[in-house]
């Protein structure tokens, strides 16, 4: 793939250290090695993730290059290789691509068993430092260096860059979870918790067949929910914690004659959620934990009604390349999911990274998007 003329540098937003804002500053283009390609980032979103980050929550390396959720075009290949999408098709020039979370070798033992994410040799994009020889390694940036095994999906022209970029965190994250829930057909499925994640989910297992219960307590979220088939639950944000479990426990019950849900996403992270959603599960029910990626105290479960209910608990965490695709092609054919949840991402450019920052950190958005190109 000839390259297109290149400049020597891109602008990145530097992160330096937790309370402390970002610095623009310009870093070299890297000579790209075999396997590797150069992405011109057209829109990167900040993820929850990103914000723990900023606020300490969350180990990152000083002088860091955050942003993982990232949509751009491919602008340059190394000569001696063929760029390839997970389904194995080239990559041309200028072709626009979603950006998988990380790089896997593909050989270790973990990528070996299907779980490329957990690879042993994994490069997480957004979690590098800018000053190592990984230098363009997040999406806030004009460029984005893409290592050996990135996991790169095609996006189609009905799906602008801001529509795509967070299906590269949230989107692929909700289809490992619907994929790992298995049939969804005529079940019930409770999700706790009304965020990108939790509103792809539900999406998604509407389309399955499934009736979706969600609990959130925000009713601009349980609203765009509705939107997407689901039947929502307003939790009283004033109220203790018992009456919250017991609120959404009810409600639950009281939607499935009794007997509880079939599947419980929880997406969240929060631990009265997943009380509430172990609370609620019917017998031989799969619980399936896709938000708690953050440290926390322990819940307690009491293995004999593990045991004597038959219940199935999951931990899903990032995703695998095919659920990558999966996110693109549902919501390729979904045009609900992109006025209802797209709709809601506004953007700024890159040189205003910290309005930015301080935008997504109000929770008014479901994500903020950053633009270099604006």
């Amino acid at each position: 793939m000839p390259s297109l003329t290149l400049p020597k540098k891109s602008l990145i937003a530097h992160f330096s250290e937790p309370g402390k804002p970002f610095g623009l500053r310009d870093q070299p283009i890297p000579e790209l090695r075999a396997g590797e390609a150069l992405l011109r980032v057209d829109c990167c979103t900040l993820c929850a993730s990103d914000l723990r980050t900023v606020r300490g929550e969350r180990t990152a390396p000083a002088s860091g290059l955050l942003g993982h959720e990232i949509s751009g075009r491919i602008v340059a290949t190394d000569e001696s290789s063929a760029l390839t999408d997970v389904a194995g098709k080239p990559l041309t020039q200028n072709a626009r691509v979603i950006c998988g979370v990380a790089a896997s070798c593909g050989n270790c033992r973990y990528c070996q068993r299907g779980i490329p994410q957990k690879c042993e040799h994994l490069r997480k994009f957004g979690h590098a430092s800018a000053d190592s020889n990984w230098q363009l390694s997040g999406g806030l940036a004009e460029y984005c260096h893409l290592p050996m095994g990135s996991s790169l999906v095609q996006i189609p022209d009905t799906i602008s860059a801001r529509e795509s970029a967070w299906l590269g965190c949230a989107g692929a994250t909700a289809a490992a979870a619907i994929r790992t829930a298995g049939e969804l057909d005529e079940r019930s499925v409770l999700v706790t918790g009304a965020g990108a994640v939790g509103l792809f989910v539900a999406a998604m297992a509407r389309q399955a067949g499934a009736e979706v219960f969600i609990t959130d307590l925000d009713v601009g979220r349980l609203k765009m929910a509705g939107e997407l088939g689901a039947i929502g639950c307003q939790l009283d944000r004033e109220a203790p914690e018992s009456k919250r479990v017991a609120s959404a426990r009810d409600f639950v019950m009281d939607h499935t004659d009794g007997r509880g849900a079939d599947v419980i996403m929880e997406t969240t992270g929060v631990l009265e959620a997943v009380r509430w959603g172990i609370a609620a599960t019917d017998i031989g029910a799969k619980v399936i934990f896709v938000g708690s990626v953050a440290p926390s105290a322990p819940v307690s479960v009491y293995p004999e009604q593990v045991v004597k209910r038959l219940l199935r608990i999951e931990g899903i965490h990032n995703y695998t390349p095919i659920d990558l695709q999966a996110a693109v092609d549902f919501v390729s054919g979904h045009d609900t999911l992109l006025r209802t949840i797209g709709g809601d991402f506004p953007a700024l450019p890159l040189r205003s990274i910290n309005e930015a920052i301080d935008l997504a950190k109000t929770g008014q958005h479901l994500r903020v998007a950053v633009e270099p190109t604006l």
